[in-house]
């Protein structure tokens, strides 16, 4: 029987040097998973496993952050704002707001373009990586967790044909 090359250790120092190269919350464990599928590591249900488990002990003795992963099937929907409301914070936080907002605003880059575009990607692990620049771009980004659903291909005709009722060409990348 051969020993596996895999171990806890290993896949704490390449998980660390991975998450070196992204910012924190770009990457799902399984993102990681396969980063470490592309450095040898063998592409199973077992190694996943050791993935999971090695990077929780990291996060546990504080090699690597809880703040490492995104985790976007797992996320609150809602926030509960218990806080009690002081008018003179909310003055403040007011004033932040419209501040950022006049900093972020622009027009809509492609209302006057002739093209209506989506991405696709098949691993909803790889959003992460995708979200921020199809947000800059102002661009939808789907993840299609392996294959696209009937309804997720049913919700993106419906788009592409309003598009296309208003004078549009749609356009969808497919990255797989």
């Amino acid at each position: 029987m051969t020993k596996d090359l895999f171990t806890r250790e290993w896949i704490i120092e390449q998980s660390i040097d991975v998450l070196s190269h992204y910012e924190p919350g770009v990457l799902t464990i399984r993102g990681l998973h396969y980063q470490l599928v592309s450095r040898g590591m063998t592409n199973d249900i077992q190694h996943y496993k050791r993935v999971v488990a090695a990077t929780g002990v990291a996060r546990w003795d504080g090699r690597i952050g809880f703040d490492a992963f995104s985790d976007r099937d797992r996320a609150l929907a809602t926030l509960t704002d218990w806080e009690p409301s002081i008018l003179e914070d909310k003055i403040d936080t007011a004033k932040e707001q419209v501040g950022l907002w006049m900093e972020s605003y622009s027009l809509n880059r492609w209302e006057n373009q002739p093209y209506y575009p989506e991405v696709f990607i098949e691993k909803k692990a790889l959003e992460g990586v995708f979200y921020k620049p199809c947000q800059k771009e102002r661009v939808a980004l789907g993840a299609c967790k392996g294959y696209p659903s009937l309804t997720f291909l049913h919700d993106a005709t419906m788009r592409f044909r309003y598009a296309e009722r208003h004078g549009k060409t749609a356009h969808n990348s497919l990255l797989w």
